[in-house]
């Protein structure tokens, strides 16, 4: 029972460290407010600012914002955002990320690329 109460202790700890190291990140996204649209007209004058977004990723390889698949993302380390099914709930899930870099050949309508920081 204590190794029980010991390990809970221990993801508590870390988990409350992450959320901690997010705070600059976090408050840096709501002073920049960056909106999809802001970022695809200028998505290299935007790499590696923040965002705190709602990301819908029912699938691999496709991800969108917030409910709006007319809004598509790029995900650059995809297998680090959750990902919520329809059979999970399929809400989006609120999310901490970077503007990722933009490939060389970038389309746009492909969408605004992020990386996956953590979860606030």
């Amino acid at each position: 029972m204590l190794d029980v109460l010991a390990t809970v202790a221990a993801r508590f700890m870390v988990h409350r460290g992450q959320r901690a190291a997010l705070g600059p990140l976090i408050e840096e996204a709501q002073r920049l407010g960056l909106d999809y649209q802001t970022i695809l007209r200028d998505p290299m004058g935007h790499v590696g600012q923040p965002v705190v977004w709602c990301v819908d990723h029912p699938s691999w390889g496709n991800a969108y914002l917030a409910g709006k698949p007319s809004e598509p993302l790029v995900l650059e380390n995809e297998s680090a955002f959750p990902i919520n099914s329809p059979t999970s709930g399929g809400t989006c899930t609120t999310v901490v990320a970077t503007i990722g870099e933009v490939p060389a050949m970038f389309v746009p309508e492909r969408g605004v690329v992020l990386h996956f920081v953590g979860l606030p």
